[in-house]
């Protein structure tokens, strides 16, 4: 259905009853609705003015779709719940070609947000990347792969197998093959 019909045939009837209600509510999913697009795209605009104007905010503001040489934001989360504790982004995962949205709301079960964060990161500190290539290059893929078998899923997991097995030793200076 064309985005007009949608926006006043059921955004905005669905909007004026949950404005009635007085409830937290969430509305998430795949709009197909270009929200990068608000600013020259006049039933874009109007869409995201109706949510706005009932209280919805969007929880997702980066691009969720990404393909090739174009970006578009048309998954989301919005909610009329206003928090400076929510969490919200993109979970990059190559799932499809639409990321992953998540949203936390720690104020809805009665918890505020953690103060301690488990945040893990990478420990460069050791990497020698001298090393790492020269190790990479000095696999013989030939014997690790049988290019005419034509199995390139199980290539891959090989590949990524051995650049993970590349990387660890080249962290801990541990020997290699």
């Amino acid at each position: 259905m064309s985005l007009e019909e949608f926006n006043e045939d059921y955004l905005n009837l669905l909007l004026d009853k949950l404005s009635k209600e007085n409830k937290k509510v969430f509305l998430l999913g795949d709009f197909n609705v270009d929200l990068l697009k608000y600013d020259h795209h006049s039933l874009t605009n109007e869409f995201l003015n109706s949510l706005s104007s009932n209280l919805f905010l969007p929880n997702i503001v980066l691009p969720t779709r990404i393909c090739g040489q174009s970006k578009t934001l048309i998954d989301n989360i919005f909610s009329n719940v206003i928090s400076p504790g929510i969490m919200s982004g993109n979970i990059s995962a190559s799932i499809s070609d639409h990321l992953p949205q998540f949203s936390i709301f720690p104020e809805i079960f009665g918890e505020s947000p953690s103060t301690k964060s488990n945040i893990f990161e990478r420990d460069w500190s050791q990497f020698d990347q001298q090393s790492f290539v020269l190790d990479f290059f000095a696999i013989d893929w030939s014997t690790k792969i049988d290019l005419n078998a034509n199995q390139m899923n199980s290539y891959l997991g090989i590949f990524f197998k051995y650049y993970q097995y590349s990387f660890r030793w080249t962290c801990s200076n541990e020997k290699k093959f």
